[in-house]
């Protein structure tokens, strides 16, 4: 049995047309969150104007100051990720999902953190290798600066290569958030054991399925990110609806153990 990748985004649109407000608001939270907590760094300098404002996040301090926010906040992000997940899940069943959902995974923040964890060590490792890579890559160009070569080129290399493969990795977690928003008594290494095994074989098929939005990702490009605000939460809802597919079909197969995780 596959998944229909036409039926879930058609399906997904009509149910997020029935429950826009929950998903948009669940999906914008945490940008929007963000922005405060950049705006919070630069606060004293709003007084000055917009171009002293833009001087004051050049500043390393300023770097330093939302970076050490973002870590104290990464609690909340963890949580609110689970909660988000849910009310998406909630959402793609056509049941009534509500924003205070949002807040679910506090309920049991350790369970949600654990649970979640993989997939945000993957997105830091790729951060830190991308940086390497990237001070690699400048180290590449600057002793081939005065060769008449594409060889400058070589500098993309170690990044291309550092994020197929981050990439291909966090494929197999993609799913965690909506296996601990859907499944509240499930332990953080079950979960982690689920999302493994959801995933063997059909890494291939969630990456033709993200690829198929490439349309929508060139739209939200051209309109310098205002379509965000209906791409995301409808790219969020055909994600659940995925994962929902694949969990019909993981309890289908013959020689499926889901049930036994528990």
């Amino acid at each position: 049995m596959e998944i229909n990748f036409t039926e879930v985004k058609r399906e997904a649109q009509s149910k997020l047309q029935a429950q826009f407000r929950p998903a948009f608001l669940a999906f914008n939270l945490m940008p929007l969150l963000g922005l405060l907590v950049n705006c919070a760094a630069v606060w004293p300098f709003f007084r000055y104007g917009f171009e002293e404002v833009l001087y004051a996040f050049s500043l390393p301090q300023t770097n330093r100051l939302i970076q050490l926010s973002s870590l104290l906040l990464l609690p909340v992000y963890m949580a609110c990720s689970v909660g988000a997940s849910r009310i998406y899940l909630t959402v793609w069943q056509g049941e009534t999902a509500h924003f205070r959902d949002i807040l679910w995974g506090f309920n049991d923040i350790k369970r949600s953190m654990l649970g979640v964890l993989p997939l945000y060590l993957v997105q830091w490792v790729n951060g830190l290798l991308q940086l390497s890579s990237a001070l690699f890559g400048q180290g590449v160009s600057s002793a081939t600066v005065n060769l008449e070569t594409p060889i400058s080129a070589l500098a993309l290399l170690p990044s291309v290569i550092v994020g197929i493969i981050t990439a291909f990795i966090q494929l197999n977690f993609w799913m965690l958030p909506y296996i601990i928003g859907e499944d509240p008594d499930i332990s953080y290494r079950d979960a982690w054991r689920r999302a493994l095994q959801l995933a063997r074989g059909y890494r291939r098929r969630v990456f033709l399925f993200e690829l198929s939005f490439f349309g929508w990702l060139a739209l939200t490009a051209l309109t310098l990110g205002l379509a965000v605000l209906y791409v995301g939460p409808y790219l969020s809802v055909a994600m659940a609806g995925f994962y929902a597919r694949r969990v019909i079909i993981s309890r289908e197969e013959p020689s499926s153990n889901y049930e036994k995780i528990s």
